[in-house]
């Protein structure tokens, strides 16, 4: 124990030492009897109120009142309302109890007592085997109700628990764990400590909401037992009752669903967990599996429906969403798709039944941090219906939303980068199309999957870095500089990488959906890691690793001061040192970034916005100083740099301001044989070409041994990436910042006319149309010929002409295109062979195919069983299947592959299931194409009026209508629709007519929240609202003075607004700049932000100190009307900017459902 009071003390005792205020922390320490005298509490200074609770008779009384703390304004219990934190800045709990229960009634008490700032220290044991046969015998010693004794997937656990498995179980309660220290040996029980946080996005279990699930029954296909288990583990540390039931066939759910009311008491929650088939079965019986888990889940939602008091049902998924992080899926792996886009068809079915999904990641998914927040949103479910957790446990919920369409035409080829009309403004980022152009010799193109934010990129943006600055670069004056993504195209004479590859690197425009780069500047990605994680790597790592390991030569034992240590490099820098066993002197800005760096185990620590910290250095090592300064500060602080290095100390300057000022520093300190070095990696790149293959190459190796770790990060979509730009200027983030491209790039303009697209066949290719000589797809195969495809193979079942299909054909050939039809059963792969075989031997190169095959089978849930979803997901599932595998393993270089789905995926049209799922499954293996560097669009169609299944059966097609509004669309302006995704390589656009309204009106699943955009407008525009846009200097002349005070008042409010992502109601027109949060970055930005409004150019340092918006308000008013000064000292107002000019609005977006055409996007 006495190593655990020491490193308690460390810890806490530093804490207070950097507080900044000198209020006194409150500490509670829970355990067993004598605590108070024998524990920490003994040992504390003056500095602290202390309270100690011991876990004996009166235990539980204690625990209660602990729950409901008196608070500093003398209230019983928490007021969630009021501003005062509860009553413990520390809770230390030693984690010996009598029972679970006693367990669960401590945390739920510190909980309830601990500020949000808290922090946790859990004193606990290692696990001895000999304890359990002393104490086993108690009921109370081993897990409540976990499980089946003999089931082994959820086996009773002791309450003896490793530092791992307390850790998960703290996750699962919402706690963040800080670190874990293993104070003691661990051979006969020794002692353990962790430290934690509450994660201030979870729900605390002890205030759950009402209804929340205190018992539950898991449902686990066989290759689903241990996650099921694991994610039982979880749920009980909630206080969750649980079940596990291996249930492989829809004959076990009722019994099921009945043992598990009479063994837990009732039923609040069913989960059903269908795992993934095998990789080795055919792919047949795979199909088969995936139906019988819809099967499973149909029967499940039947009987849990019938029940008096129904429980919240969820289906839980693995893949649907998400790149996959080691490259090419199986068939089995992208089917859980199938299932999500059933369960949709099951809520609109059953619409008194209260049931949802959840998708995890496919690797991982059994990661403390994800089955936490799953366990979190299991136990206390929300009004979301369809949640999607990401590798670290973060929470999406997925919404439909009304396309947005570029403005100006694109090619095949298009690509999209971000840039800007004028730098100085963040709103004025765009996405613009750029046609993609074939790499050159000793280069390869990459689909860019994330990109690393880097300073530069902000500076840049904001017109802070000159393009003097970049364009002796490796990336030149571009946004964008690191990447991570999918090899699609490789130049001549490459030979290191292959399409296909993962790979990691630089390059110009990474900010883009692809882009070109050289094969010195990249390396295969680390096995195992997400695409944002490996983003996180080239920048700051290889920076890092050039300055400590090429140039400053780290040595074991030498000391390095990191400066900024909590940003990427800082952290890079940190990995690296500890690599090279060095000794770690930090700074960071904030107390909350010291406090991060404390808990990484860093003890030097200082503030970097002091220049104090040169003294402090030299003080705690006895004036010797440091051998290494990795230094990113400006100004004063270099020569303060250089005072605390030793002799033959090495200085490495990251910062770019100084060199590009001219700031002069003197010579003196150089007498003591210290070297200077100045880095910049992209130059590096750029001029030594094979020194940068060569140290990011050994720097890889670090990682693929597992020496090094990828940094912690905030990923943004694409379409955010403004916010992802705001965030990174604000300075609040620790690690990384990425942006994704998973949802692909919607760019808000007027809509382009359609017979301007681009796209075209190449004629001397042939294209093959499956489901191809009747209804939509011979429509399709017309429009082929129409657009200039001069060979066709038209494919079908039973390979049979009727009448219209006959006199089609025969116009096409009549006007010269070659037309082959056959008979093909695209489910079975010996036939697809032989198709594929003809093909190659009888027609020029296949150059694109369009899957238009199908099946329906329609009918309500409850009648289908496994056979009839089978056979109704064959056509699409196993041709689309055997299409994708065969012409890859045949090496065919196709530029088009398009799957027919339907917008039936989105709103699981009702009594339709087999085919929604179906098509759910087409639609996850486009995304593996193109997350694997393939070509694929999958459409997803609406009611087509003059072809296809609803031109024949005119009665099903009104009856759909009546249901979703809108109007069935001719084909040829389906077809035109299609020709413009293609050109704007829209991945999976739905392509339809739709009434808001009339959908909110008959689809149950429209109340949900992923239909929530696709309300219609109306009512006022909110407070995010743009200011209108007038003419100021003219209103100058006229307005009064208060009523010109007011408008730029308005002005200024929504401009800080929209930089702070606050109401512009909030903003306190009285309040200093600096104390709303305005800090330089974001006064440069409202300082262009200005200028374009108003035409007054304020001057350098207006927008800082204590500049208000009602004296900018004036002192902009006085530049307006052409007076002297504004009266705050100033003589320079901005009369000789020139007025007008205004920029365009960063507010101008369309609002959901403003578009006219009929498309919907995901």
């Amino acid at each position: 124990m006495a190593r655990a009071l020491e490193t308690l003390h460390a810890r806490t005792g530093a804490g207070h030492a950097d507080a900044p205020t000198p209020r006194r922390t409150r500490v509670v320490e829970i355990g067993a009897a004598g605590i108070g005298a024998a524990g920490f509490g003994a040992s504390l200074g003056d500095w602290a109120d202390y309270r100690a609770i011991t876990l004996d008779e009166a235990g539980p009384a204690q625990l209660a009142a602990l729950a409901g703390a008196p608070r500093q304004d003398g209230s019983a219990k928490p007021d969630p309302a009021a501003d005062t934190p509860p009553a413990h800045d520390l809770a230390i709990v030693h984690g010996v109890f009598a029972s679970w229960r006693e367990a669960l009634d401590t945390l739920q008490a510190v909980e309830a007592s601990l500020a949000p700032d808290g922090t946790l220290l859990f004193i606990g044991h290692h696990p001895a085997r000999w304890l359990d046969f002393v104490c086993g015998t108690r009921p109370d010693w081993w897990v409540e109700d976990t499980a089946e004794a003999d089931n082994a997937a959820g086996a009773p656990r002791s309450l003896q628990q490793s530092a791992s498995a307390w850790q998960a179980s703290l996750a699962a309660r919402g706690w963040r764990a800080l670190e874990q220290v293993d104070a003691e040996d661990d051979s006969l029980g020794g002692c353990f400590l962790l430290l934690a946080q509450r994660d201030p996005c979870a729900q605390s279990p002890a205030v759950m909401a009402p209804g929340a699930t205190t018992r539950c029954l898991i449902l686990a296909a066989d290759t689903a037992s241990a996650l099921a288990g694991s994610l039982a583990s979880h749920l009980t540390a909630l206080g969750v009752s649980v079940r596990v039931q291996d249930c492989d066939t829809a004959d076990t759910v009722p019994t099921a669903i009945e043992a598990a009311r009479q063994a837990l008491g009732g039923l609040e929650s069913l989960v059903y967990l269908p795992g993934v088939p095998g990789a080795h079965l055919p792919a047949a019986d795979v199909v088969a599996c995936r139906a019988r888990h819809c099967h499973i889940a149909a029967h499940l939602a039947r009987h849990a429906g019938a029940l008096a008091s129904p429980p919240a049902c969820w289906l839980l998924t693995q893949g649907v969403y998400g790149a996959s992080p080691r490259g090419p899926r199986t068939l089995g792996e992208t089917g859980n798709a199938a299932l999500w886009a059933f369960g949709r068809t099951l809520m609109n079915e059953m619409p008194g039944l209260p049931l949802r999904m959840a998708d995890l990641p496919l690797e991982g998914e059994d990661a403390p941090a994800v089955l936490a927040a799953l366990a979190l949103s299991l136990g206390a479910p929300d009004a979301e219906t369809e949640l999607v957790f990401g590798p670290g446990g973060e929470r999406q919920a997925p919404r439909l939303r009304p396309a947005r369409q570029v403005d100006r035409p694109a090619t095949a080829d298009t690509a999209w980068r971000l840039g800007f009309a004028q730098p100085g403004q963040l709103g004025n980022l765009a996405w613009e199309p750029v046609n993609a152009t074939p790499p050159g010799k000793g280069e390869i193109e990459v689909a860019v999957h994330a990109t690393g934010l880097n300073f530069r990129d902000l500076m840049y943006a904001l017109g802070m870095l000159s393009d003097e600055a970049l364009e002796n670069g490796f990336t030149g004056p571009a946004l964008g500089l690191e990447f991570a993504g999918v090899v699609t195209r490789v130049g001549p004479q490459v030979t290191d990488f292959r399409q296909g590859d993962a790979v990691a690197g630089f390059g110009p425009h990474s900010f883009g959906t692809r882009m070109r780069t050289t094969t010195e500047a990249c390396a295969v990605m680390p096995r195992g890691l997400a695409f944002e994680a490996a983003a996180t790597i080239p920048s700051t790592f290889f920076t890092v690793y050039y300055a400590l390991h090429h140039l400053a030569r780290l040595e074991p034992g030498e000391a390095v001061l990191i400066h900024g240590a909590t940003g990427g490099v800082g952290l890079a820098a940190i990995q690296i040192a500890r690599w090279r066993g060095a000794r770690i002197h930090a700074t960071a800005g904030s107390p909350e970034k010291r406090d991060f760096l404390r808990l990484m185990g860093i003890t030097d620590i200082h503030d970097s916005r002091s220049l104090a910290f040169a003294d402090d250095i030299l003080a705690a090592t006895g004036g010797e100083g440091v051998d290494v300064v990795l230094n990113s500060l400006a100004g004063e602080a270099v020569n303060r740099n250089l005072r605390v290095l030793k002799p033959f100390g090495r200085h490495i300057e990251l910062g770019k301001r100084d060199f590009y000022d001219n700031t002069r520093i003197g010579l003196r300190p150089f007498r003591n044989n210290i070297s200077y070095f100045g880095v910049d990696a992209d130059q590096l790149m750029h001029l030594r070409p094979a020194l940068t293959r060569r140290l990011y190459g050994e720097l890889m190796t670090l990682f693929d041994t597992g020496v090094l770790h990828p940094l912690p990060y905030r990923a943004f979509a694409a379409d955010d990436v403004v916010e992802a730009f705001r965030h990174m200027q604000q300075a609040s983030h620790i690690g990384k910042i990425v942006v994704h491209y998973r949802d692909g790039i919607h760019a808000a303009a007027a809509p382009a006319a359609p017979q301007g697209s681009a796209w075209k066949p190449d004629p001397s290719a042939t294209y093959l149309v499956t489901g191809g000589l009747r209804g939509f797809g011979l429509r399709t195969a017309q429009w082929l010929a129409e657009r200039g495809a001069r060979h066709l193979a038209l494919a079908s079942r039973s390979g049979t002409l009727d009448d219209e299909a006959h006199a089609i054909v025969a116009a096409l050939r009549s006007q010269g295109v070659s037309v082959w039809t056959t008979a093909c059963d695209i489910a079975a792969a010996d036939q697809v062979s032989a198709l594929l075989d003809h093909i190659g031997a009888r027609l020029p190169a296949l150059a694109g195919i369009v899957h238009a095959a199908t099946l329906y089978d329609d009918g309500l849930a409850a009648s289908l069983d496994a056979s009839r979803i089978a056979a109704a997901m064959a056509p699409k599932v196993l041709g689309a299947w055997h299409l994708h595998e065969q012409t890859q393993a045949r090496g065919i270089a196709l530029s088009l592959f398009v799957m027919y789905s339907s917008a039936t995926t989105l709103f699981g049209n009702a009594g339709q299931g087999s085919y929604v799922a179906a098509n759910g499954w087409m639609e996850a293996l486009a995304r593996h194409r193109r997350d694997i560097g393939l070509p694929a669009v999958c459409l997803r169609w609406g009611a087509i009026a003059d072809a296809g299944f609803l031109a024949r059966h005119p009665a099903t097609r009104e009856a759909l209508l009546q249901r979703m509004g809108g109007a069935a669309l001719p084909a040829a302006d389906a077809l035109a629709a299609m020709a413009q995704a293609l050109d704007e390589g829209t991945p999976d656009p739905a392509i339809l007519a739709l009434d808001g309204k009339r959908l909110a009106g008959t689809l149950p699943l429209a109340a949900t929240p992923r239909f929530a955009l696709l309300s219609p407008p109306g009512g006022d525009a909110g407070e995010g609202a743009a200011v209108p846009r007038e003419d100021l200097p003219a209103l100058a002349r006229t307005l009064p003075d208060a009523a010109l005070q007011e408008k730029l008042l308005e002005l200024l409010r929504h401009e800080i607004g929209q930089i702070l992502h606050l109401p512009a109601t909030r903003i306190d027109a009285a309040r200093p700049l600096n104390d709303l949060g305005l800090d330089s970055l974001m006064g440069v930005e409202l300082t262009v932000a200005l200028e374009a409004r108003t035409g007054v150019r304020l001057p350098p340092g207006a927008v800082a100190g204590q500049a208000s918006p009602e004296k900018l308000a004036r002192r902009i008013g006085a530049a307006l009307r052409g007076e002297g000064g504004s009266g705050q000292g100033s003589d320079d107002t901005g009369q000789d900017a020139a007025p007008g000019a205004a920029l365009p609005s960063a507010d101008a977006a369309q609002l959901p459902g403003a578009a006219q055409a009929p498309r919907v996007m995901p």
